[in-house]
């Protein structure tokens, strides 16, 4: 314990105040005793998790799928209910959700879905495409709709669509 990581954080945090960067973002592994630790000295704060997971051809279940629910690839129509979507869902301010939906329409290793109950969109799944690995962001169901296997069918329809 000799301080190091602290002054190195104090340079990171004079580098990137100086090129107009305001957040850093700290990824730690839920069974790190030592980086839970790192986290709580320095008083971060818990935005979100990640979760790896591998599909398995041989088990994929047979999906029932109600009939209301559609999921597509997003379109610059949706832009503004996926914010809203965005907002409630990951308690983006407006401006965090309308920088994050723009990035995924601008990405070429993206494919970004819509999902909508009765033609309302009620949800998002993101398709991040690098080499023959895909792995899903910016998942998530409208809290109003949640509880009804609406987010079970996505993932589900979204990995069938996605997978080579």
């Amino acid at each position: 314990r000799k301080g190091l990581f602290s002054k190195l954080l104090n340079e990171v945090k004079i580098e990137i105040t100086g090129r107009g960067i305001s957040d850093l973002l700290f990824v730690c592994d839920k069974n790190s005793k030592d980086g839970k630790n790192v986290v709580n000295h320095i008083n971060a704060n818990y935005e979100y998790s990640e979760y790896f997971m591998e599909l398995n051809h041989q088990k994929v279940p047979d999906l029932k799928v109600d009939t209301g629910l559609q999921i597509r690839e997003a379109i610059p129509g949706d832009r503004s209910g996926l914010c809203k979507i965005s907002m409630t869902s990951f308690n983006d301010s407006k401006e965090e959700a309308e920088n994050f939906i723009s990035e995924v329409f601008l990405s070429d290793k993206r494919i970004f879905h819509t999902v909508l109950y009765n033609k309302k969109i009620i949800g998002m799944i993101g398709i991040f495409i690098e080499g023959k690995k895909y792995s899903i962001h910016g998942f998530c169901i409208d809290p109003e709709h949640r509880n009804r296997g609406f987010g079970r069918q996505e993932i589900g329809r979204a990995s069938c669509r996605e997978r080579v």
